[in-house]
């Protein structure tokens, strides 16, 4: 929380690549970790949306969902 002149507590902006990482991990979450279809939904390619997921320690997210995935259709 940042204070503005008037003495009120205003929320920081989110910086970009706090952005970039919210939608990266949004876009995984609604195709269901399905890397390809995040980055087609995402408008970029897949090697970029494979390299951000790095960049953003996001590889946890993607196996959560695989593990998920394997454990539902075995159950």
């Amino acid at each position: 929380m940042v204070e503005s002149e008037e003495g009120k507590n205003e929320k920081m902006p989110k910086s970009l690549d706090d952005l970039e990482r919210d939608m990266i991990r949004r876009a995984l979450e609604a195709n269901n970790g399905r890397r390809k279809v995040a980055a087609e939904k995402l408008g970029i390619s897949e090697r970029t949306l494979y390299r951000k997921i790095k960049e953003y320690g996001l590889e946890w997210y993607v196996k959560s969902y695989n593990s998920l995935c394997l454990f539902l259709c075995w159950a």
